[in-house]
């Protein structure tokens, strides 16, 4: 088995530099391209309306970004110094995360998606939500998920 573009979905920052080392010896292992993702999302629990109009969560979203891109590049440029060279970044909005990296997976022709995780309890998973879990259960590709 050989995976020619691996999908690579940024969530955290602590878990997504752990992460990064195997994402890097895979592409290395299959000389694969990568695809580092962030998905920005909204809270489903508000109007889409209302945060067109709010100024401060506006400048919420852009600080997010920023962040987001900034990690973005500071992996790359990792991966880039062991060797891999065929490296994009993509961040996307507004859309549930899953959604967003299957789409992205699509677009891209991805063959294989990995997410990092946390090491979380069953009641702190329910509680707090799972981006790897919510990939698993929509993905037709094979995910790989990474833990803490």
């Amino acid at each position: 088995m050989s995976f020619q573009h691996l999908l690579f979905v940024i969530d955290d920052d602590q878990i997504s530099s752990v992460a990064i080392q195997h994402v890097t010896t895979l592409a290395l292992t299959f000389n694969s391209r990568v695809t580092l993702m962030s998905v920005i999302s909204i809270d489903p629990f508000f109007a889409i309306e209302f945060y067109k109009i709010a100024p401060s969560f506006t400048q919420y979203l852009l600080k997010t970004e920023a962040k987001v891109l900034a990690q973005l590049t500071i992996l790359k440029h990792q991966m880039l110094q062991q060797g891999i060279t065929d490296i994009q970044t993509k961040v996307i909005h507004d859309i549930p995360v899953a959604i967003g990296v299957l789409t992205i997976a699509d677009e891209i022709n991805a063959d294989l998606i990995i997410v990092a995780a946390h090491n979380r309890n069953s009641l702190k998973k329910i509680l707090a939500g799972s981006t790897p879990r919510a990939v698993l259960d929509i993905s037709p590709l094979p995910v790989m998920v990474i833990n803490d």
